[in-house]
């Protein structure tokens, strides 16, 4: 590789011999896991072959050029896929582009079953402007495209990551700040997962490869004097955050690992972009800040040149192989069994497959036990269908027969008004605010606030004010509370820092950054959660005032609220 040469766009191959397949500088070129092997597949000259992606079965690679191809004369960025070796590179988008338009194809990311891909498309509109939209092609050279983000909005999305399931696509939106959002393949349900972020960018999302957790950039901390992004990873479904760099260089565009046991990550700590990776966090069911792990460095580019935007993915496929591990949990007994043959757990609870392979598992509860449902790769309470395109982990409740029903029974606190209903049906509170379930059932209750009231939060059972989850394995009791929406507030709260080091807190939702801004006024009743962050060379020794002890301090703002944050 040539000194001056930026390595760029890193892809793990999912064979069984992990190898890297990356941009270096206008080139596409692959490495080993291990840093050893490096070959460049496209060596071209005057062309810039970049986001390069590796196929499902890792036969193929995608990626976005500029290179005068015959229906390429305009030397648009479009999408072509070649072999794995660099051979037979075939043009999947044929775009032109007109005076003063911006018409570009970049950033594709691949279907489960290597028929598909999906990619940033900067396309003209009706009005002439041109927006990066999420456009979907068939992997048959046909350019048959359809956009599945709204051109109506104005907003720019881009970076999609296809989920290893297939059944969601991350990207990044951008109408003045970046969010992540998550749609389904077809574009419907878009949903922002990042929405409690103003005043900072989320971008470069990234699925876990058992679909369960993203890895992003966030700018929140981009100010003088280090100017530094973080990486963050969130659940599938935006919650549970945690950071994960913590460095004054700017860490971005992350990547998992095929086994998700470790995130890779573009950094340019150390004085010039190169790729590190770091040991993927545990998941978590609220926000966590942690010290950052070791972080190792992969890359050790020559001379000027520098490595980043690594894309560390595999996929499935290539020869090679994945396991599915089955837990079981819950108060009852029962087995699970696949098909194909390799898990009757009972006592066989892991078995490997080839990649690409369907593996359907099956419940049988014990005598005097009930089947509750799947949690992990699967949900619900039917056959369990995984397809092998990474490790995936299952886990299977049984529960006893015995010892129910139980009463779930819904109480309504708080100055204002609202419903809260169930699913499975049988409470709508409203009237009914008491249903009785069998042993096992999880129950969701959803709290809607009726005109001029807010809903607050749960407590018993449930906290924070998502949908809340509660597994009826005794009798359960929540009280949902609604407050008037401008009534008896709002209320300020007060963050206080004492000690003889130094950190900051922040507050969810939005609005302390102490550091500088340490107090915000909050509507009556919102559950404000404040975390602290130690500096380098200092720990936080915990919270006193409204909040005790070192972990997350949630406060109910029904009055003002002071709050001391202790760092040594």
């Amino acid at each position: 590789m040539d000194a001056d040469k930026t390595a760029t766009a890193a892809f793990i191959s999912p064979g069984s011999a992990e190898k890297i397949v990356y941009e270096c500088v206008g080139d596409i070129c692959v490495i080993n896991a291990d840093g050893t092997g490096y070959t460049n597949l496209t060596n071209s000259m005057g062309t810039q072959d970049i986001d390069p992606v590796w196929s499902p079965d890792g036969a193929r690679i995608a990626f976005s050029s500029n290179q005068p191809a015959v229906n390429n004369m305009d030397r648009n960025y479009e999408i072509f896929v070649m072999n794995a070796d660099g051979t037979n590179a075939v043009q999947q988008t044929f775009t032109t582009q007109g005076s003063g338009q911006t018409v570009q194809s970049y950033a594709p990311t691949w279907g489960p079953e290597g028929t598909e891909i999906a990619f940033e498309g900067w396309r003209t509109t009706q009005t002439g402007a041109s927006y990066a939209q999420i456009v979907k092609i068939p992997v048959d050279g046909s350019g048959s495209e359809v956009v599945l983000t709204s051109t109506t909005d104005f907003a720019y999305k881009f970076q999609p990551d296809w989920s290893p399931d297939g059944t969601k696509i991350l990207y990044t939106w951008d109408l003045g700040q970046q969010d992540v959002h998550v749609m389904n393949p077809d574009g419907s349900n878009p949903v922002s997962l990042t929405p409690d972020t103003p005043g900072s960018d989320q971008r470069d999302p990234v699925w876990s490869p058992d679909n369960t957790r993203f890895a992003f950039t966030d700018t929140r901390f981009w100010a003088f004097p280090h100017f530094n992004t973080e990486i963050f990873v969130r659940n599938a479904d935006g919650s549970g955050e945690v950071q994960v760099t913590d460095h004054d260089a700017i860490d971005d565009t992350p990547s998992w690992s095929p086994d998700g046991s470790e995130i890779a990550f573009s950094s340019s700590r150390g004085g010039k972009f190169e790729i590190w990776s770091i040991a993927a966090p545990a998941p978590v069911g609220i926000m966590s800040a942690e010290a950052e792990a070791p972080a190792t460095k992969i890359t050790n580019s020559p001379g000027s040149g520098t490595a980043v935007d690594p894309d560390w993915k595999g996929t499935g496929g290539g020869g090679s192989s994945f396991a599915v591990t089955v837990t079981k949990s819950g108060t009852g007994t029962g087995t699970v069994t696949s098909s194909p043959a390799g898990i009757s757990c009972g006592t066989d609870c892991t078995e490997t497959y080839t990649s690409g392979t369907m593996v359907t598992l099956s419940s049988s509860p014990a005598a005097g036990s009930t089947f509750a449902g799947w949690s992990g790769a699967c949900t619900g309470t039917g056959s369990c269908v995984v397809t092998m395109s990474a490790a995936r982990s299952v886990t299977a409740t049984f529960n006893l027969s015995g010892g129910g029903p139980f009463t779930l029974s819904v109480t309504k606190g708080g100055t204002g008004t609202g419903t809260v209903k169930s699913s499975p049906g049988g409470i709508k509170c409203g009237g009914n605010c008491t249903q009785s379930y069998i042993n096992g059932t999880v129950v969701t209750l959803t709290a809607t606030s009726a005109a001029g009231s807010t809903f607050a939060g749960w407590s018993g059972a449930c906290t924070g004010t998502s949908s809340c989850v509660v597994t009826m394995n005794a009798a359960k009791t929540v009280t949902a509370t609604f407050s008037l929406s401008g009534g008896g507030g709002p209320f300020t709260l007060t963050v206080t820092k004492a000690g003889a080091r130094t950190g900051t807190v922040t507050s969810s939702p939005a609005g302390i950054k102490c550091g500088a801004d340490c107090t915000q006024s909050y509507a009556s009743g919102m559950v404000v959660t404040l975390t602290a962050r130690a500096a380098r060379g200092s720990t936080f020794v915990g919270w006193s005032g409204a909040c005790t002890g070192t972990g997350s301090c949630a406060v109910t703002m029904n009055a003002a609220k002071s709050v001391t944050a202790t760092f040594n």
